[in-house]
């Protein structure tokens, strides 16, 4: 157990079978409300729901579509961001910490009205208050909502 001064909280949990669980490590899920959009070339979305697994996570500044996601706590994280696409001309995608630094990248060329999916990934180090928000080049139609396109991340 570990305590703030007024809020006990389970820092660490090892059961009779020797399962290690750590309860308050970020574990989340964030989206933006159903729907679909075309981003302009060069701009930066963000998310308007979440979900905390475990742990805390929560949104942040507004950007041209959605917020920033807040990262809750300092640590390593092991990132997911999946992605749906009913028509495109070509597109490039990256996920930013602080609107500047690229952690994933994705392009996908002209497909029509052919739906497509991805998923980027990534490894990172991140910091209490950073923000995680998507990067948009070329023309895309985005399909939004939970198992859309979405972020998923886990602190290790």
């Amino acid at each position: 157990k570990v305590s703030d001064g007024t809020t006990w909280k389970t820092g660490l949990a090892i059961s009779p079978a020797g399962l290690v669980r750590k309860p308050e490590n970020p574990a989340f899920r964030a989206w933006r409300a159903t729907a679909t959009s075309t981003p302009a070339s060069g701009a930066k979305t963000g998310f308007t729901q979440t979900t905390a697994l475990a742990g805390t996570i929560s949104l942040g500044a507004a950007l041209s579509e959605g917020a920033n996601l807040v990262v809750p706590a300092t640590g390593l994280y092991l990132i997911f961001l999946q992605y749906v696409i009913n028509t495109t001309t070509g597109y490039e995608l990256s996920l930013l910490v602080n609107g500047v630094t690229e952690i994933a990248y994705g392009r996908g060329g002209n497909t029509g009205a052919i739906i497509q999916t991805g998923m980027l990934q990534a490894l990172t180090a991140l910091s209490a208050g950073d923000t995680l928000c998507l990067s948009h080049s070329g023309s895309a139609q985005f399909q939004h909502g939970p198992n859309r396109t979405q972020i998923s991340g886990v602190m290790l």
